[in-house]
């Protein structure tokens, strides 16, 4: 049986159905881009932390675009909460938009590390790129979910296990990255409410304390 071909006048009736679709779907993120700053004065007040005008620039070593929103400390952390702070894409692709929290204090040296979870797009990465990742013999359930990426396996196992690996093992997704002085985490290309910030905040500190620093 041949393929019917759509009425023309049906098509031209859904033409301007088709545009009111992406004149909403604009205007939506235009309504939510504008309630952002909203976002971030409630989250400051919630944790006590100081708002920060939003200009680009590079205030973490190697982040290819963050802007710094709100900072502050709190449980012994110096917290810095940025937007579009992602540096995980491909070169000349449009930037994602998400928020990472970065934790630091003073004397925290960390070992470089990336944790993910292992999902079946990273497996592929990995293999392609020839990389096992960082083998945790005494914890392999924990292996069977996230991939830990680093230039000293040794060092991010005493890094990690047992508490950190404990903690991740039956967690939902989140992504850890160690640049040495300071712990960026987030969930992976995700522009989050205020109450899911809080939220992440609340495991990020709790993944920063099961760490053992180097120093």
């Amino acid at each position: 049986m041949a393929m019917q071909t759509m009425n023309p006048r049906l098509l031209l009736a859904l033409i301007p159905v088709f545009i009111g679709l992406g004149a909403g779907a604009q205007l939506f993120r235009r309504w939510l881009q504008a309630r952002r700053p909203k976002t971030y004065d409630r989250l400051a007040a919630e944790l006590g932390f100081a708002t920060v005008e939003p200009e680009p620039g590079e205030p973490i070593p190697e982040l290819r675009a963050a802007m710094l929103r709100i900072a502050g400390d709190h449980e012994g952390f110096r917290v810095q909460i940025f937007e579009n702070s992602t540096d995980y894409i491909e070169e000349d692709q449009p930037l994602e938009t998400q928020t990472t929290l970065a934790l630091s204090r003073q004397g925290w040296v960390l070992p470089r590390f990336t944790v993910e979870p292992l999902t079946g797009a990273v497996d592929l990465r990995r293999r392609i790129e020839g990389k096992r990742g960082v083998f945790f013999k005494k914890d392999e359930q924990f292996g069977l979910r996230w991939y830990v990426n680093g230039p000293d396996p040794d060092a991010i196992r005493a890094c990690l296990f047992p508490a950190a690996t404990t903690l991740l093992r039956d967690s939902k997704p989140i992504y850890l990255d160690s640049r040495g002085d300071c712990l960026l985490v987030f969930i992976s290309e995700k522009l989050l409410s205020a109450k899911q910030t809080h939220q992440l905040l609340g495991r990020a500190i709790a993944l920063a304390n099961a760490l053992t620093p180097v120093t």
